[in-house]
């Protein structure tokens, strides 16, 4: 099993979940503890090009992140369509 850890992004989960219905952020948590110990393929639609990654938890809702050699960061949690995967918008 491959372990690994969030090391940012809290910022945008907090304010993410401040608008998400508990059931919503039962969905995103799943799929982050996913992440962590690397079943996110098994629970969810993983995307990557190797540095950037889009999970998508349910129709309604992606999660972006990048992966760094600490383990993950997540840039994006919110409706698919808000936000492309092409990364223009992001630094690193």
């Amino acid at each position: 099993m491959i372990t690994t850890r969030l090391t940012e992004g809290t910022d945008v989960l907090g304010a993410w979940s401040d608008t998400a219905t508990q059931a919503q952020r039962n969905e995103v948590y799943e799929v982050l503890f996913a992440l962590l110990d690397g079943t996110a393929p098994r629970r969810c639609h993983l995307t990557s090009d190797g540095q950037w990654f889009r999970a998508t938890v349910t129709a309604e809702i992606a999660l972006d992140g990048r992966w760094v050699d600490e383990g993950f960061e997540v840039h994006f949690i919110g409706r698919p369509s808000a936000r492309n995967l092409d990364h223009s918008d992001r630094a690193g």
